[in-house]
């Protein structure tokens, strides 16, 4: 990619849209003690770990190419100006508005398990 500015661009759109703090809380946990099986290693201090590495432009630059291909400088703009816009801060802000259904997902799993036995 030649545009500096449009890589650059692409970086806070993929910090704005899918690494936000409120966005790594809801997916992180899950992964995490997946991840852990029977291990006695600490969840919390597992993610603050992974998140500080995931937000690092180090991380995020490996999936520029994905995002520039896909999309226009100007449309890279429009999406970032939409995930800053009022409604957005104002949907993230209330993260806690989609955690039933991240949680209800655990009892269609649960359900699913019993009924496949």
């Amino acid at each position: 990619m030649s545009n500096l500015t449009k890589k650059k661009d692409i970086i806070e759109l993929i910090r704005w849209c899918v690494l936000t703090p409120e966005a790594l809380d809801q997916v992180l946990y899950g992964y995490v003690i997946a991840a852990l099986g029977d291990r006695k290693d600490n969840p919390k201090l597992i993610i603050d770990i992974v998140k500080k590495k995931v937000t690092e432009d180090s991380f995020i630059e490996q999936f520029v190419p994905a995002f520039d291909a896909k999309f226009t400088h100007e449309e890279i703009k429009y999406l970032l100006d939409f995930y800053k816009s009022d409604v957005m801060k104002k949907f993230m802000a209330g993260k806690n508005i989609s955690t039933p259904i991240f949680e209800a997902f655990n009892t269609i799993i649960k359900e699913v398990l019993e009924t496949s036995k």
